[in-house]
């Protein structure tokens, strides 16, 4: 558990981790995830686009420097997280009892 917590065990490791674990989902859960740390970085490394609250940041998929308002982005992991934060904590509760079970 100690390493999950290091600095550099990186967060597309820990999500690797988290399909091989193999845990029962919701649809769409590891992408949520995915897309919640994809939105951190927007706004982790974006440049301020306009005085409207625009971000402008480079797509590597797209090749291509995009416009994203940040109120949208905000409302898009506000929703996205909630889902997300409540199945991890499933997880690790699952992780516990098992762990409980064996000791």
């Amino acid at each position: 558990m100690k390493c999950i917590t290091d600095e550099y065990f990186s967060f597309g490791l820990k999500i690797r981790i988290l399909e091989k674990l193999s845990f029962e989902s919701y649809k769409g859960f590891l992408e949520d995830i995915r897309r919640t740390n994809k939105i951190r970085n927007i706004i982790a490394h974006c440049s301020p686009g306009a005085l409207d609250g625009s971000l402008i940041f480079y797509n590597q998929n797209k090749k291509i420097h995009e416009i994203k308002k940040l109120e949208e982005l905000h409302k898009e992991f506000l929703e996205k997280i909630q889902k997300v934060e409540k199945q991890l904590r499933r997880i690790l509760n699952l992780l516990i009892k098992e762990n409980e079970s064996k000791n």
